[in-house]
């Protein structure tokens, strides 16, 4: 009798410790998270939202100063910040002049900024802007379009109203954004990029030559239909020009054959391998890396938690319909475009041939 009491007692306080793992033990054995992941085509985050921030601070500072300060001016705002207004190409933008610049500027002047200098505060360039090669700084707002050289660093963010275009070499840490394009340069890193258009520098592959007609889909004899998608507990090879009408949820590793097209999303568990010419209307989320060959078109969102790669020539979504990408790490290759926004945790680059 006693050694049934020890029994039960034993057996109850295992499951007493086991409940809370319980939900955790059942997706193990039937993961629920297979189906397709419902993804919001727009970023419903700002992307320009500190250069908004900085825009409505310094106007409240300039409409406190005196009505007799001079347009070029070095001294402060009404809070103490050092400032500098410039509208000419000379005093403390003349080459030559000092390399640090510690003054929050307002530049009324389109003249280039001189190469090899540091803004260890911010720039509202009201003018298109101009800065030269191997220049640092803080943040940059554009009242209209604004180029960097090669070799620039921007260290928070930088917006402009027009077309941004990053030189060769540049690091964009933090956020960078334009209301019309931002135009990125060989070998340039960035974390965050927001636009209705984002393009690599480069040229796009020759049009390849015409396939033959596309195939249909014909699933594995153990894929199942759940709701709006096929699950496929494996993995899966796509055949070259497969024509597949739906979504797909893949357990395992998915190749999509050159010229496929996939109309509808897909999510896996395991690496999603796409190659040449491949045309998906939804969206591509994965655990694992996620690579997008030369010449690809998805229409939808691309998430990863894991690499990225997106091949030379392709484009992620439509100026009608502006989607995002979003991993750990991406690689942009030439000639790509992007309509939307791009969100990385461990920073992104373009390939620099």
């Amino acid at each position: 009798m006693n050694a049934t009491a020890v029994t039960i007692f034993l057996a109850a306080t295992i499951l007493w410790f086991l409940l809370p793992l319980l939900p955790a033990i059942i997706e193990l054995l039937r993961p629920t998270d297979l189906a397709p992941l419902t993804v919001v085509p727009r970023d419903a985050g700002d992307v320009a939202f500190l250069a908004k921030g900085f825009r409505g601070y310094l106007a409240g500072q300039l409409d406190r100063l005196p009505a007799e300060t001079p347009a070029d001016f070095l001294g402060r705002l009404p809070d103490g910040t050092l400032f500098g207004r410039v509208r000419e190409a000379t005093g403390v933008l003349a080459p030559g002049q000092a390399t640090v610049q510690d003054r929050v500027m307002v530049l009324e002047t389109g003249a280039p900024v001189p190469g090899d200098q540091t803004f260890v505060q911010e720039i509202h360039a009201r003018a298109p802007f101009l800065g030269g090669p191997r220049t640092a700084y803080r943040a940059i707002l554009a009242d209209q379009g604004a180029t960097l050289g090669e070799g620039s660093r921007v260290l928070r963010w930088i917006h402009a109203a027009g077309p941004l275009d990053i030189g060769a070499g540049s690091a964009l840490a933090g956020r960078a954004s334009s209301d019309r394009a931002v135009r990125l340069g060989p070998g340039v890193r960035f974390d965050r990029i927001g636009a209705p258009e984002i393009v690599t520098s480069g040229t796009a592959p020759a049009a390849p030559a015409p396939t033959a007609p596309r195939t249909p889909f014909v699933p594995p004899e153990d894929a199942r239909r759940i709701g709006d998608h096929l699950r496929i507990e494996a993995d899966l090879h796509l055949p070259a020009g497969t024509d597949v009408d739906g979504n797909l949820v893949v357990r395992g590793r998915l190749v999509v054959g050159r010229g496929s097209r996939i109309r509808g999303s897909i999510k896996t568990h395991g690496e999603i391998l796409i190659e040449p010419e491949v045309e998906i209307t939804g969206s591509l989320v994965s655990r694992a890396p996620i690579s997008v060959g030369q010449g690809g078109f998805v229409a939808g969102p691309i998430i990863g938690e894991d690499e990225v790669r997106i091949a030379a020539g392709s484009v992620i979504g439509t100026g009608g319909a502006p989607t995002t990408i979003a991993a750990r790490t991406l690689t942009l290759g030439p000639a790509t475009t992007i309509f939307g926004q791009i969100t990385t945790q461990a920073g992104g680059t373009t390939a620099t041939t």
